[in-house]
């Protein structure tokens, strides 16, 4: 019999196997941790039930920032994803306020939903604005408020920075969050394709 192995019976010893119960202690150095395995009674001609298995308890691990970040995937901003057509906006989000050119890029049409404007060239999505007045922007199907602090500490450190705002790049989107150079408060959530970054 190895030492740190002790085997309990019953009284009645082997014969007993059907009507009693085993208990099976191994204690094993580290680095295993101790093992109990137990076998419930066992009914006369039944067959023997499986064995339970008890290991410690231990403590579920801290989540690692950058792991905090891996649950951000960038993939819908509001719920609009970067390759949705007109149509699928329209599905979506209903029909706009209204439907503008930009002063700057008269190809470029704007589709104006209040605290959003979603802007396509050729039919194809270029970005999606959302303005401090929503008070909250939807990111991967989850609500952010516009505080910067509370953004930072649940999306992680930006991946980029710039005088006029930071934001994040997963795959072949980005997201940008404008801020004011003064207060440092954010004033508009860019989300876009990130392939010139």
């Amino acid at each position: 019999m190895t030492a740190g192995l002790k085997y309990m019976l019953s009284a009645g010893g082997l014969a007993a196997l059907a009507g009693g119960w085993i208990a099976v202690y191994a204690d094993f150095l580290p680095p295993l941790p101790a093992l109990r395995v137990e076998q419930a009674a066992v009914f006369a001609g039944q067959p023997p039930g499986i064995p339970a298995f008890a290991l410690p308890e231990e403590a579920p691990a801290e989540v690692a920032p950058e792991e905090k970040r891996e649950t951000l995937r960038l993939s819908s901003v509001e719920g609009i994803k970067l390759d949705d057509s007109i149509m699928e906006l329209i599905r979506k989000k209903g029909q706009p306020v209204a439907i503008r050119s930009d002063p700057r890029l008269s190809d470029l049409e704007v589709y104006d939903y209040g605290a959003m404007d979603v802007a396509f060239r050729g039919g194809d999505l270029l970005y999606v604005e959302v303005g401090a007045e929503a008070e909250a922007v939807q990111i991967d199907g989850i609500p952010h408020s516009f505080d910067p602090e509370a953004l930072r500490e649940t999306l992680g450190e930006p991946d980029f920075a710039a005088e006029d705002g930071w934001g994040y790049k997963r795959g072949f989107g980005a997201i940008k969050f404008y801020t004011d150079p003064a207060t440092g408060q954010i004033r508009s959530v860019h989300y876009f394709d990130a392939v010139g970054i």
